[in-house]
């Protein structure tokens, strides 16, 4: 699958070891893809994406570059969680080693945060392209408040 990212491309964002395996992290840019062409519709994640760096105008390259980026960004919000632990046995090793030596792993809120703020950096940027319906005139006719009550129906 063709995609805005490359395994390199996280790496060097994340300040991701170069030891880590590119099929470790292809799994999260997949998905990473897959929800900014839900976002954007396929149509234009696909033009986006058939922009090559050359004979385009700047725009263009704008584009391509801003989804590069809320791509790369995605895929590191949905992979750090799971390149924060290593297994033993059975399960998911919490720390390593005794003492001096102990490796303390981030926990599950600063990793939430940490990925939090890679996924924000990314739909900042998607928001930019999430195309936007046209006002209609019964969008005023349904306008709901909080709860169950509607607006229309007074």
């Amino acid at each position: 699958m063709v995609t805005f990212t490359t395994p390199a491309l996280v790496k060097e964002e994340g300040n991701i070891p170069l030891t880590i395996d590119d099929n470790k992290i292809l799994p999260h840019i997949n998905k990473a893809a897959a929800e900014i062409k839900r976002l954007i519709t396929g149509e234009l994640y696909s033009s986006i994406l058939s922009i090559s760096s050359s004979g385009t105008d700047e725009d263009e390259q704008e584009m391509f570059n801003d989804l590069q980026i809320a791509e790369t960004n995605l895929a590191l919000g949905y992979l750090i969680p799971s390149i924060n632990m290593q297994t033993a046995g059975d399960g998911i090793m919490r720390s390593k080693g005794w003492d001096q030596t102990r490796i303390e792993f981030y926990s599950h809120t600063e990793l939430k945060l940490l990925a939090e703020s890679y996924k924000k950096t990314a739909y900042d940027i998607i928001n930019l392209y999430i195309p936007v319906e046209p006002y209609s005139k019964d969008d005023d006719d349904n306008f709901n408040l909080p709860g169950s009550f509607y607006f229309a129906s007074i």
